[in-house]
Parts: C-alpha cells; sequence; structure tokens
C-alpha cells in the first residue's frame, strides 16, 4: 500500500455501472465540475474514480448529481487502493520504459487535477526558439515585464487562497 499525501477525501468511487461505459458518459455527469477540476481516472471495466482538486468539490458532487450506480467516498484504508497501486506502478514502468528522462512526468494516480497553465505568445515564441535550438529575440520592454511580474503575483495569491480553502491555512 502506499501513502498519499493529500488524503483521499477529493476522491469518489464510481462502481457497478455496465462495463460498455465509456469515459464520456461518466464526464458528462461532472459536466458542471469540469473548470472546477475533475479527472476520471479508470479502475478497471466496472470501477473508475473521480478525482476532485478538493474535498469540497467531491463532497459538492456526490451531493448534487443523481448518479444511475453506486458512488461513495474512497477511504484510506480501501481495498481498491491495492488495484490503484498496482496500475499506478505499471503506469510508471511504462513511462520509464518509453522515455528514461520522463520519470517527473509520472504522478500519483490519485493526484488532484490541475488546469494547463495559460500561455502567451511569448512563451510559445521562446519554447519554439529554444526546441529550435535559436536564441528567442529580446524585444521585449520593462512594461511587460511589469505585467507579467504582476500576473505571476497574483496567480501565487490565488493559488494559495484556492489551496488554504481547500485543504486549510499552514499557520497553527
Amino acid at each position: 500500500m502506499f501513502s498519499v499525501g493529500y488524503g483521499t477525501d477529493h476522491v469518489l468511487v464510481l462502481y457497478n455501472f455496465p462495463p460498455s461505459t465509456q469515459t464520456i458518459e461518466l464526464e458528462k455527469l461532472f459536466e458542471k465540475f469540469k473548470d472546477d477540476g475533475v479527472a476520471i481516472r479508470w479502475v478497471n471495466d466496472t470501477v473508475a474514480l473521480a478525482v476532485f482538486r478538493t474535498p469540497t468539490l467531491a463532497r459538492d458532487a456526490h451531493s448534487k448529481i443523481p448518479f444511475p450506480f453506486k458512488v461513495r467516498f474512497l477511504q484510506e484504508d480501501d481495498s481498491l487502493r491495492d488495484q490503484i497501486s498496482a496500475k499506478g506502478i505499471i503506469i510508471i514502468i511504462i513511462i520509464i520504459f518509453l522515455s528514461p528522462l520522463s520519470l517527473s512526468h509520472s504522478h500519483s494516480y490519485l493526484e488532484p487535477p490541475y488546469p494547463r497553465p495559460k500561455t502567451s505568445a511569448r512563451t510559445a515564441q521562446r519554447l519554439i526558439a529554444q526546441g529550435m535550438g535559436i536564441k528567442p529575440s529580446t524585444e521585449f520592454g520593462s512594461n511587460d515585464l511589469r505585467k507579467q511580474e504582476e500576473a505571476r503575483k497574483n496567480r501565487i495569491v490565488a493559488r494559495k487562497s484556492l489551496r488554504d480553502d481547500a485543504w486549510g491555512s499552514d499557520d497553527p
């Protein structure tokens, strides 16, 4: 069994649905929570996990969505944890086999989903230039730098606020 630093309160176990059920059908049930962060992770043909960004979102979904199958919260000592652990190990082995340098991309099967960060044209140009091995242009004013720094600070404050709302403050 493995240890998860963020617990399991943010994970719903979806089970006793037909094996023919597809991911898109499960995603439609959670459409209201799509922008808030939810990911469907399969355990087997009749069991899937709905992994939310926060426990609050998981509780809201559990109480507000009329599910056509059985739903419960994943428990710390749940027997499913062994199946999830084995599946996570297989995924990590596949990632290591395919690309030894991509260990940083292997994440826990129960890790809360986070949206891809927004990119700007400047970021895209920089990434493309780096990929091509050329030095990116330096036509970039201090006004743009100030705007980016302000946006970065706002994102940090917003993430801290969301984390504190979801998991509680780190302050004693």
